[in-house]
């Protein structure tokens, strides 16, 4: 094995222990900020840039079929039944029939749990349809590997009536799998599954630029420092006000915003910086509950959260047009 391979692992090694050590902190309620930077700051600090720098790649990850006979096997008969029902309507809604044959069963529960969820927010009324707009443009910020990628295609699409384009910008997508397979490989694998529309961004999403989008979507930003350092990114990274500044300036009149978030407290931090930074209505707030992945009993604490952007221009005009 070569040097770069070595670092890798190592890497990977003392990042893992590191956590692990986090979690036993955490669960046994002893866990606060001085004791992370001790156990992973210092780790993240050396080898984020350490993974932007070398950008190591095994190449393009080539996706996998599994079986799919036993997707809800971990469910009793009821609770299986139940599923493949929902999975029935979700294939068939949604067009998951190339993504059923052409996945493994992990990466598929994953978009069945996402459009599970999403469907479950209703009708869309900030969608282009509604605005007489040709196509959704829309970005995901913090995508990972971007496996959920065929996930926010397909509910844009059927909820707006209009070809999608979507973007997934990531910052630290150099972070290998146990195959040595990086995130940006399976992104980038997942992206050419869906189509040429949708596409997978490197990048600080507070420096990216884009005009202006229809909807922006972020599943578990880092609304708290833990979950930031946690991942593996230096605490210099950390500025969820910023992050939504930006997501008001991105998102047009009328557009939405859908923020997911791991924790109740996590959720309140949500609220709150939405409040602080201001320019978005809620519409609609619900947990993120579903059989349909086999860690559904983890995720009991999820929440996700839609907002609308308002138009302050539109509201003035109409109070100057009123006096």
């Amino acid at each position: 094995m070569n040097a770069l391979g070595v670092v890798s692992i190592v890497g990977m090694a003392l990042s893992g222990a590191a956590l692990v050590g986090m979690r036993v902190a955490a669960r046994s309620r002893s866990f606060d900020l001085p004791a992370l930077r001790w156990l992973k700051l210092p780790l993240n600090a050396l080898f984020f840039p350490l993974r932007r720098a070398l950008c190591f790649s095994r190449g393009p990850y080539v996706l996998v079929n599994e079986d799919k006979r036993d997707l809800f096997a971990y469910l009793d008969a009821a609770d299986a039944a139940a599923a493949w029902g929902r999975e029935a309507e979700l294939r068939a809604r949604f067009d998951l029939t190339e993504a059923h044959a052409c996945s493994t069963r992990d990466d598929y529960r994953e978009v069945l749990y996402h459009l599970d969820v999403l469907e479950q927010l209703g009708a869309l009324p900030g969608l282009p349809s509604a605005r007489g707009v040709e196509t959704v443009h829309a970005v995901d910020v913090g995508s990972k590997d971007f496996r959920y990628a065929l996930a926010i295609e397909r509910w844009l699409r059927a909820r707006g009536g209009r070809p999608v384009e979507l973007t997934g910008v990531e910052l630290d997508a150099n972070g290998l799998y146990r195959n040595l397979h990086s995130r940006r490989d399976r992104a980038e694998a997942y992206c050419r599954a869906v189509g040429p529309h949708v596409r997978y961004v490197v990048e600080d999403f507070l420096a990216f630029r884009s005009q202006p989008v229809d909807v922006v979507t972020a599943f578990f930003p880092f609304v708290l420092p833990y979950s930031l350092v946690a991942w593996g990114l230096p605490l210099g990274h950390f500025a969820p006000e910023r992050f939504f500044e930006r997501y008001r300036e991105l998102v047009v009149p009328g557009g939405l915003l859908l923020v997911a978030n791991h924790t109740s407290e996590e959720r309140v931090r949500t609220l709150e910086l939405v409040a602080r930074v201001g320019g978005f209505r809620l519409l609609v707030s619900m947990p993120m509950r579903s059989r349909l992945v086999a860690y559904g009993d983890e995720i009991d604490d999820r929440h996700v959260h839609l907002f609308v952007r308002e138009d302050h221009s539109a509201a003035n005009s109409s109070a100057r047009t009123a006096t």
